[in-house]
């Protein structure tokens, strides 16, 4: 529940309320007045519709009909929608809380206005994860997730280190179905036996379940139609299908006598680092173990300040007040209601066949047939320091083979190098007869890769590097064979002589590629191969071209007046590829209208940007605006009384005009006012003054 002061409680439990909103669409304010009433609402939930869940990722949404805003038809999408609610209090004062940060997917004109749906933070998950990172503690994971999509964890490290498997190091699974950082940050959140929400400053929560009450809510202050179940919702089994075995296995705490959660093929869970599997999973079920909640429907006076996961205690009337309710999700009807419910299944209800079959077989998905490339991207998940005579490992992975096959592994690894200090042998003093003289000449680091496969070190090949003090690439290919359909890992370690090196977080790059591109000279189209690229064949020879292109900045002007020619300055148009790297390409991309053109506001609302390479077409844009004045304010000048005959100052005059853009100009200096200054003033003026 968002902190409140005992005065906002007091008056939300009055049968009469006084309440405000008030927010910004983009840096456009608005308040009550712009809000078609009975439009706006706000809905999210944590689990699913039928029974309480960890791992969910739901994003929460926003609708409302906005009259009167300033913001341009065009300029709606993508725009932040931040809104706070006002309780009015005892002593005439408001009480604001934020209700969150959301962002424009759709605004429709309507004859009753602008209306909007948008999405909160959580939507910006929703991005092609490039790579996994792995090897690190569930918050450098969550914390890498959410710097890729450009959105802030808000859950500490400290916070994290509460959840189950908090200070675990966890290894992913390279055979999975992570497609978006959705889909890693709901393992991570699972693994933790969580959920994610946004946060009502626009970041992202992770949030367990817990069972310290919030708030008690009598008969009084919920409305008719409130319904409580007569049981309550508990776990006390869990199973997960282990990719390695090929099956699901069962976790059960004694007794067991409730429900079987499934946690799928979790693939944080199928590898042990620092802590065993069957210590993980079990982990997971100790947290499943916490939600003993009676499952509910409620209407109260619009509360906001309650968040997703909050326990309740209902009292009076149906509701048994010895029990505990969890808020699961909610609907928040501006100037009406609180639609709250939460949701669970009757563990006398659970069946039978869950229970008895421990050891289900697990499904496997199918792999990419032979024509087509199929790879998995790996990062290192936290920094790595290491020091002479204490090799490391950098990279770990474990792949599912499920035919014979040939297996690639590239590795990228930039790395800092920092030689030894040397030292000297004092005057008389001897060195060691068991020191051999070092083969690494002084003031250069050797750098020693080891190949392990199935935990075994490969000994016939070792790819040795020697550098001098700085920062360097380490680029390396092995290639492997299987004849086999079963789990395989291979893992990459590096030994360091004559200094110490250091790799940053996400700076070990690992593509493991599980088949390879076959084409005759003659066929021409366009592939995606093992670096992650795409590539467009033509007579016989591949050329690298983007995936996207997007404008990375704006021109440093956006807003004209009619006929004022068109400037590009400081525009950035940016071309991103398969492996992560990208080009700036603005000056070889042509545009519609071209630059110097003189601005037409019927015609020249968004500019066409388009590239071409190797005949491959990009196409993408930006919006302009047609500025003018839209406010005045003057601020009077510092004198204004005056004798009869007295002439006029205008010091302190100021005259500022708002564009429609939203910028200010001092227009003081443009302005003509009659009477001029200077002149004498006159009571019985008849003209006035302008």
């Amino acid at each position: 529940m968002y902190p409140v002061s005992e005065a906002y409680k007091a008056a939300m439990r009055q049968r009469v309320q006084k309440f405000k909103v008030r927010g910004t669409v983009g840096n456009v304010r608005f308040d009550d007045s712009n809000i078609l009433a009975g439009s706006l609402s706000i809905t999210n939930q944590c689990s699913s519709s039928d029974n309480i869940e960890i791992g969910q990722v739901y994003i929460g949404e926003l609708n409302c009909t906005f009259l009167g805003l300033n913001v341009d038809r065009y300029e709606w999408y993508g725009k932040a929608v931040t809104i706070s609610f006002g309780q009015g209090l005892a002593n005439g004062t408001y009480e604001y809380i934020p209700l969150g940060i959301f962002y424009v997917a759709e605004a429709e004109y309507t004859a009753s206005g602008v209306v909007v749906k948008a999405y909160d933070s959580l939507s910006k998950l929703d991005k092609t994860c490039s790579s996994l990172s792995s090897g690190a503690t569930p918050y450098n994971l969550a914390r890498s997730a959410c710097v890729s999509c450009g959105v802030e964890l808000e859950t500490t490290e400290g916070e994290f280190k509460s959840f189950s498997n908090g200070t675990t190091t966890l290894a992913v699974y390279t055979e999975n179905d992570i497609q978006t950082y959705r889909d890693a940050v709901s393992w991570i959140a699972q693994t933790c036996g969580c959920f994610v929400t946004a946060s009502r400053a626009g970041g992202v929560l992770f949030k367990s379940y817990g069972s310290d009450v919030v708030d008690t809510i009598d008969d009084e202050h919920r409305f008719t139609g409130c319904s409580f179940s007569d049981f309550s919702t508990r776990y006390t089994g869990m199973s997960v299908v282990d990719m390695a075995q090929q099956k699901t296995n069962y976790y059960a705490l004694t007794p067991d006598n409730a429900l079987t959660y499934n946690l799928g093929s979790n693939p944080y869970l199928q590898i042990a680092v620092s802590h065993s599997l069957t210590t993980m999973r079990r982990n997971v079920l100790n947290a499943l173990a916490q939600i003993d909640y009676v499952p509910f429907k409620a209407t109260c006076i619009g509360n906001p300040a309650y968040d997703l996961g909050d326990v309740l205690v209902f009292s009076g009337g149906l509701a048994d007040g010895s029990k505990k309710y969890c808020i699961t999700k909610y609907t928040w009807n501006y100037g009406s209601s609180y639609d709250m419910e939460g949701v669970g299944k009757n563990p006398a209800l659970a069946s039978a066949s869950s229970k008895s079959d421990k050891n289900i077989a697990g499904l496997l998905s199918q792999t990419a047939g032979d024509d087509l490339i199929g790879y998995t991207v790996l990062r290192n998940g936290e920094a790595i320091e290491i020091s002479e005579g204490e090799p490391q490992s950098v990279l770990f992975a474990r792949y599912l083979v499920s035919k014979p096959c040939h297996v690639r592994f590239n590795f990228e690894v930039l790395l800092t190098v920092t030689p030894a200090e040397e030292s000297s042998a004092e005057e008389g003093e001897e060195t060691p007869e068991e020191a051999a003289p070092s083969s690494v000449p002084p003031g250069f680091v050797e750098v020693k890769a080891i190949y392990k496969a199935d935990g075994e070190e490969i000994t016939d090949r070792y790819p040795i590097e020697t550098w001098a003090a700085g920062r360097h690439i380490l680029t390396l290919q092995y290639d492997l064979n299987h004849d086999d359909s079963i789990s395989h890992s291979f893992e990459l370690w590096l030994e360091v002589t004559g200094g110490s090196v250091t790799i940053a977080e996400r700076d070990a790059y690992e593509v493991l590629s599980s088949t390879g591109l076959a084409a005759d000279s003659d066929w021409q189209g366009i592939f995606r191969a093992d670096d992650g690229n795409l590539y467009i064949v033509i007579n016989g020879r591949a050329y690298k071209i983007p995936d996207s292109i997007m404008v990375s900045r704006y021109p440093n002007k956006r807003s004209y007046e009619a006929d004022e020619r068109l400037d590009y300055t400081g525009l950035d148009v940016v071309a991103f590829y398969g492996d992560g790297t990208n080009d700036h390409i603005t000056h070889e991309c042509t545009y519609n209208p071209k630059e110097t053109k003189p601005y037409d506001a019927n015609e020249d609302r968004y500019i066409e940007v388009r590239y071409s390479i190797w005949g491959v077409g990009y196409e993408t844009g930006f919006n302009l605006t047609y500025n003018y004045i839209t406010d005045l304010e003057v601020t009077p000048p510092e004198k204004k009384d005056y004798y009869y005959g007295e002439p006029l100052d205008y010091s302190g005059l100021q005259v500022m005009a708002t564009y429609r853009d939203g910028t200010q100009e001092d227009v003081t200096e443009l302005c003509t006012i009659t009477p001029a200054e200077g002149t004498s003033f006159d009571y019985y003026r008849e003209e006035g003054w302008q």
